[in-house]
């Protein structure tokens, strides 16, 4: 509101009255809690967010500041954070590749040995 307009309104008192704080905590620690279990049960965050009655984005920015617990259930998705290197890669193809086939998992060698190029144009894939 403009200062004027605040004066004519509400008089000379309204600018000496306390100032409204802030609205109550919609993101408690017990419901940081909850939605950390929830996760980990492999829903998404937006299906997370409807069951707890906060919107997506409230759920996002606690995510993102490190406030969801990562709560450890017997029903949770392995999450791999390990980073692997290209030979790390090409050992866990070569492994599958002695159960699959070779080309089961190289496709793109697979394509070059036949002189396609993965495309859906002619001559390609499609």
């Amino acid at each position: 509101m403009h200062w004027t307009r605040q004066l004519a309104d509400q008089g000379p008192k309204s600018f000496c009255a306390p100032v409204r704080g802030r609205k109550a905590v919609v993101f408690t620690p017990e419901k940081a809690a909850e939605c950390g279990r929830r996760l980990d049960t492999g829903l998404s965050v937006a299906e997370v967010a409807r069951q707890a009655k906060v919107k997506s984005s409230t759920l996002h920015k606690a995510l993102h500041r490190g406030r969801i617990p990562h709560v450890e259930s017997d029903v949770a998705v392995p999450r791999t954070s390990e980073a692997t290197s290209k030979s790390d890669r090409t050992r866990t193809d070569a492994q599958a590749a002695e159960v699959m086939g070779t080309a089961c998992t190289r496709v793109g060698d697979r394509l070059a040995a036949v002189g396609s190029t993965p495309s859906c144009g002619p001559g390609g894939i499609g």
